[in-house]
């Protein structure tokens, strides 16, 4: 039987491995701008799972936290994922167990989900995004957190495609907003996507091993700083 001390130490390793502290601005010297975060949990139902992450955040002072296989279902209730102090909004994985995704806001900040008019029909399709809008200072950000399995059952070109239409209907709504698109690609080839878009590739080195599953694309490039 796994003792709770090799649960929690398990926990504790997958945060390190697996985060992404994203700062806009240079050396995050400039409050008013946004600071992300990006996990990889492998389940929030982990024990002390959210309790660690939590700590992570008031650690690194993070104003919105990008997390992907959150591993939630309808059984899993919003006071066990509450972290006090933000606010948390989820797209679990529909008839099919683990994967999902969720975002945590400062619940000082205006935050809320948007929905594009292709989200219905993705969702259905087995796609696992979620897009929420932000406004801190005045200025909005419009986080895209993405979550796309080794082995989707879903046909990965019209993923991307669907991924370009979103961004084109957010981009076009809310045309003074920082976009940050993040999350799990596994290899996903977005070569085209980023030529579509026009939106960049924010360089994070390997997030896992030598390779960077876990990627950063902005349509602000110039604001934006990425440490691990």
């Amino acid at each position: 039987m796994r003792g709770h001390h090799d649960v929690c130490q398990r926990v504790l390793r997958t945060v390190c491995r697996t985060s992404q502290h994203i700062s806009a601005g240079v050396h995050n010297a400039d409050s008013s701008l946004l600071s992300c975060y990006m996990i990889n949990a492998r389940s929030l139902k982990k024990n002390n799972c959210v309790q660690l992450l939590s700590a992570e955040l008031s650690s690194a002072d993070v104003d919105v936290a990008a997390v992907t296989e959150t591993w939630l279902n309808n059984s899993i209730t919003a006071a066990y994922t509450a972290i006090p102090g933000y606010s948390f909004f989820r797209q679990d994985r529909i008839r099919r167990k683990d994967g999902g995704v969720g975002v945590y806001c400062r619940s000082s900040l205006i935050s809320e989900v948007v929905k594009t008019p292709y989200h219905a029909a993705g969702l259905q399709t087995g796609h696992e995004t979620l897009s929420v809008k932000v406004t801190k200072c005045s200025q909005f950000y419009l986080l895209m957190v993405v979550y796309h399995p080794p082995k989707p059952i879903y046909n990965s070109h019209n993923f991307v495609a669907r991924l370009t239409n979103d961004v084109d209907y957010l981009i076009s709504t809310y045309p003074d907003a920082v976009l940050i698109l993040t999350g799990d690609f596994n290899r996903l080839d977005i070569s085209e996507f980023i030529n579509d878009t026009g939106l960049s590739l924010i360089d994070t080195g390997a997030t896992r091993g030598r390779h960077a599953l876990d990627l950063l694309i902005s349509n602000r490039p110039d604001i934006i700083t990425c440490s691990h």
